[in-house]
This record gives C-alpha cells, structure tokens and sequence, in this order.
C-alpha cells in the first residue's frame, strides 16, 4: 500500500512540474538536508559511544552502508566530514593549528577535547576512546565497498 501511495505522490510532482529533470520541491529539499544532517548527527554519536567497534563488530556494517549512500547521494560526503571535524578535528586530514607557545587550553581545543556541564575538559583516556571509534569509522569506510565511492578519499 505505501509504494502504491508513494507512486502516486510521485506521479504527482511530476505532472505539477515539481520533480522536473529528478528536481525536489523547496520542502523535500529541506527535509533531506535535514535528513542528512539527523543521520550524520546519529553517527557522530553512535560511534563515539563506548564500545563502538568492540566484539560487536558494528564499524563495517556502517561504513558500508555510508559508502553507499555517498554514491547515491552527493551531499553526505561534506556534511559528514563536517560533522568529523566539529566532533574531532584530528580525524580530518588537517592538523590542528597549534603554535609553539599554545597554552594547554589552547591544545586541548585544537584537538577536539569536549568540555563537561562544569567547563572541565574530558581525560585524555576518555577523549582517545571517543575518538578511537570516530577514527576507525573513517578507516571502515574508506575499505567499504562500492569501490567508486567518494566518502573520505
């Protein structure tokens, strides 16, 4: 009953001139950034988590669903690395800028330690857990196949 009614739907926008050349209407452009954004935002998240990529072995399952969609759907491949780089800069392949004379503040930021409610900076121990998953998701998804994938080189 839904593919019926999302054929109709379909049918639809084509006939009113809304999905012309494979067009999105402003509104379902702006649900699918918002998708894109929400399931980005989902991932940061996921593998952050702790235990992410332990016995479960969920990284590549993932990665490979990323790499697909990528294919399919141009748009992911920045919003994701953008999404990398505000969790933990060091996984996009661009040093922090960090001077000689940084303060240790100023070193911990540029890594992409997070801040607790307190205003005190996560351990390092925990700040290399975080980003041990979001690192190996990279790697994971740089593997994954279809092999014409774009997603992080």
């Amino acid at each position: 009953a839904a593919r019926t009614e999302d054929d109709q739907i379909k049918s639809q926008l084509q006939e009113t001139g809304a999905m012309a050349d494979g067009g999105l209407s402003p509104d379902m452009a702006r649900g699918k950034r918002y998708l894109l954004d929400l399931l980005c935002s989902n991932v940061i998240v996921r593998v952050q988590a702790e235990g992410f990529n332990g016995t479960r072995g969920d990284g590549f399952p993932l990665a490979a669903f990323l790499a697909s969609v990528s294919v399919e759907v141009k748009e992911l491949v920045p919003l994701l690395a953008a999404h990398f780089y505000t969790a933990c800069p060091a996984t996009i392949p661009k040093l922090p800028d960090i001077t000689d004379d940084e303060s240790e503040t100023g070193l911990m930021e540029g890594l992409g330690m997070l801040k607790d409610k307190d205003g005190n900076y996560e351990t390092f121990d925990r700040f290399l857990a975080r980003t041990e998953g979001l690192v190996s998701i990279i790697a994971d998804i740089m593997a994954s196949v279809p092999s014409d994938h774009i997603l992080f080189g």
